[in-house]
């Protein structure tokens, strides 16, 4: 059985803090897919009958959070490049999203 040292056992608790700083709450940067009428829905819940936030567009960008709940996952959403452009406090909205609108490649 292998033992570690003071120093070494440190070094990995560093580590281990380190990497916890990253946000819980985000997965991955996305782009939307294109439906049928358009837009994807952004919703209050987790539910094709909750309340409509906003209409997202093709090319709009969210953020994946880790809360999902069936095909639905929770984003924060940017308008087109306004994330590159005005910076992350530029958000458009927060809501739920339908996973089949979200581009796999994130």
């Amino acid at each position: 059985m292998r033992t570690f040292r003071p120093a070494v056992l440190t070094i990995l608790a560093g580590i281990g803090v380190v990497t916890s700083v990253a946000p819980a709450s985000a997965t991955g940067f996305c782009n939307l897919r294109t439906s049928p009428d358009g837009f994807v829905a952004l919703r209050a819940a987790p539910s094709p009958q909750a309340r409509l936030i906003a209409r997202m567009k093709p090319g709009d960008e969210v953020l994946v959070g880790l809360r999902q709940q069936g095909r639905w996952v929770e984003v924060t959403w940017w308008r087109g490049q306004d994330r590159h452009v005005k910076g992350y406090h530029h958000i458009a909205g927060k809501g739920w999203a339908n996973t089949r609108w979200i581009q796999e490649d994130c």
